[in-house]
């Protein structure tokens, strides 16, 4: 019963210190909009950095493939739009953008 408690205690104490360090400034950051002139703004054989400059913040990670540091390695981001339903996905590979796809980005 004891180790039980314990075992407890430890995941309170480990929750509560993650939600209690979140950074509430990148956390709006990485949750910014996307807008349509932005996401028209990301151009083939852009770097993901320049991307993120753009846009003004990281998208959300939807998936990645390969090694990082290889010219195999693949990352798909999505920024949220400005209204429900409307999103820019951005896919890039070796940190380059080669596809990107939008819905309802004003």
């Amino acid at each position: 019963m004891r180790n039980y408690c314990n075992g407890v205690m430890i995941g309170i104490l480990s929750l509560s210190f993650l939600f209690g360090c979140s950074n509430s400034e990148e956390a709006k950051e990485n949750t910014r909009a996307i807008t349509l002139e932005e996401f028209n703004g990301v151009t083939k054989g852009m770097e993901l950095e320049e991307a993120i400059e753009l846009i003004g913040g990281e998208g959300k990670i939807m998936g990645e493939s390969g090694k990082k540091g290889t010219p195999s390695y693949q990352i798909d981001m999505v920024w949220d739009g400005e209204t429900g339903n409307s999103f820019g996905q951005i896919s890039f590979q070796n940190n380059k953008m080669m596809t990107k796809m939008e819905k309802g980005l004003r």
